[in-house]
């Protein structure tokens, strides 16, 4: 990050994050107050605008599979798992497999997504340093998960940035509207996804 220049804030604690639980002292789960993490980027001065064009485009498109349950292995030892809730549109995220609670925020919400992306690309060991895993960032495939049902994809990372398509590899991806989760997982470990 520092060798590329990205505006980041590079102590997680200066935002003061609220620890809601054990669960939470994990890296990844640890939880942010937006209002705390605004004030850091204005102090700063960084930029909150960008020219970077959106990596997919907004509509409805229906997947050719039922997608209800979505469950993608992105480690040895760690899953993420999503159930859709029809009413509303939305996945709700689990903190681990689906025996997992639902994921919750530190004001007691849960943590739903109008889209799921699981993008499958080809993970390494870095050379200068055994602990760190790596992925090549250049192209490969995946799934979008969306209303219930969900297709392939195509992905591929470019001068401008990241663009995600239908499978086709041309046409832009269409997404609903509203957030989106995205998955990344090694071709190692595609065969672990289950989607039903």
């Amino acid at each position: 990050i520092k060798a590329l220049g990205v505006e980041d804030i590079g102590n997680a604690e200066e935002v003061s994050p609220i620890l809601t639980n054990s669960q939470n002292y994990s890296w990844n789960r640890k939880v942010f107050p937006k209002a705390k993490i605004e004030a850091s980027i204005k102090s700063r001065g960084y930029k909150t605008t960008s020219s970077i064009e959106s990596p997919f485009q907004f509509g409805t498109k229906e997947g050719v599979e039922p997608a209800t349950t979505v469950v993608a292995r992105i480690s040895e030892s760690y899953q993420m798992a999503f159930t859709y809730v029809a009413e509303r549109g939305v996945y709700q995220k689990h903190r681990n497999a689906l025996t997992s609670p639902v994921h919750v925020t530190h004001t007691g919400g849960t943590i739903e997504v109008s889209n799921v992306i699981i993008m499958y690309d080809n993970r390494f060991t870095d050379a200068a340093d055994a602990k760190r895993i790596d992925f090549t960032l250049e192209k490969g495939s995946g799934t979008l998960a969306s209303g219930g049902t969900c297709r392939a994809i195509c992905w591929e990372r470019t001068n401008s940035g990241l663009k995600y398509y239908e499978n086709d590899g041309t046409t832009p991806l269409t997404v609903a509207t509203g957030k989106t989760f995205v998955c990344l997982a090694s071709n190692t470990l595609r065969s672990s996804t289950v989607i039903y």
